[in-house]
């Protein structure tokens, strides 16, 4: 899968687009440890995402 047009979709609400995923933040591999911490401390509001290097 490469993006959400190639997610197979069974609710019709986020078909339509009606749904969003709420992103607390996006945080660098390297920061792993700290992003970890945070997603415990349940100050997150949405989800963390990770981002890595491609080559």
């Amino acid at each position: 899968m490469k993006g959400i047009d190639d997610f197979p979709v069974d609710n019709p609400a986020i078909g339509a687009g009606k749904l969003r995923t709420i992103i607390d933040g996006t945080f660098p591999l390297e920061r792993i440890r700290g992003t970890h911490a945070r997603s415990e401390t349940l100050r997150a509001c949405g989800k963390i995402v990770i981002t890595t290097k491609e080559d």
